[in-house]
């Protein structure tokens, strides 16, 4: 699971100055669960309307459902610096590849 390498290498992100935060296309209930059961240190937001896929342009309409019937949105890293500013945005047509923890950190580290 995804959330459970960026909570395992959390120290990591931190040292390197840099927040996570998490959104979930989960409604808000679901999205507190998540947190709780992979004991995140970090936030897990709810983005259940879809706004911030759409703000960052990262929605992907496939063939693969939603459970909702929603717009799928994969998974997506995107790093902002301090001033707001979209530095670099990783996402994959295909669902099921994921950046590793190492890639993250060396574009973070890139970014400096």
């Amino acid at each position: 699971m995804e959330l459970g390498e960026f909570t395992k290498h959390y120290n990591e992100f931190q040292a390197a100055n840099t927040e996570i935060v998490a959104i979930s296309t989960d409604p808000l209930e679901e999205a507190r669960w998540i947190k709780r059961k992979v004991g995140t240190p970090f936030p897990v937001l709810s983005d259940a309307k879809r706004a911030v896929m759409d703000l960052y342009g990262t929605k992907f309409l496939t063939s693969y459902p939603s459970p909702d019937g929603g717009p799928y949105n994969h998974a997506a890293l995107i790093l902002v610096d301090k001033n707001g500013v979209v530095r670099w945005i990783y996402r994959n047509a295909d669902y099921r590849i994921r950046a590793s923890v190492a890639d993250d950190l060396a574009h973070i580290r890139e970014l400096k």
